[in-house]
């Protein structure tokens, strides 16, 4: 299917501006080719709404998201409103800013850029260097920072923190071995 340079640019803007705004993550990519392959496309010049589907894999720098399916929606502005993301599961992997890699996923990962939330659900993980998190439903407001995790049917909200190293401190030497 042939797409014109201006759905191809709208779609690049809508992805660019939708996936890349949460947390720590690497600065520098948003400077960087945006990336976007999938088995089909189907999009039209006045439609606010695209949906990717079939392998569908968005790069940009340190950013790698696949997925399954990803349906884009624009407002009237062609400001970006919401992506979602639905795969088994998901993944994003992005580097840090402050040193080391993010990696998340989940079944559904929607992101309401009107309500500024990146909501997570479906054995959601999210893991980076401090820590993992994990629940049934992860939701993150971009605006705030406030971060909410719940789970459903008995299961449990996992949550492992590594304790800070302070460079001040020095490491704890090893016992010497016994002879």
């Amino acid at each position: 299917m042939a797409v014109s340079n201006r759905a191809r640019a709208s779609l690049a803007s809508l992805l660019g501006l939708a996936l890349l705004a949460p947390v720590a993550a690497l600065k520098s990519d948003r400077q960087q080719l945006l990336n976007v392959d999938a088995d089909t496309l189907d999009a039209g010049l006045d439609d606010n709404r695209a949906v990717l589907e079939g392998n569908v894999r968005i790069t940009q720098g340190t950013l790698v998201i696949q997925a399954s399916q990803a349906t884009l929606t624009q407002g009237e502005q062609q400001e970006t409103r919401r992506v979602l993301l639905v795969g088994s599961p998901v993944t994003l992997e992005q580097d840090l800013d402050e040193g080391g890699r993010l990696k998340a996923s989940a079944s559904r990962v929607d992101y309401d850029v009107t309500a500024e939330t990146i909501v997570l659900t479906g054995a959601a993980t999210v893991s980076q260097p401090r820590g993992d998190l994990s629940g049934e439903r992860i939701v993150y407001n971009t605006a705030s920072g406030k971060l909410n995790a719940t789970s459903t049917g008995g299961g449990r909200v996992n949550l492992k923190v590594q304790p800070r190293t302070d460079a001040a401190t020095p490491a704890p030497t090893p016992a010497p071995a016994a002879t």
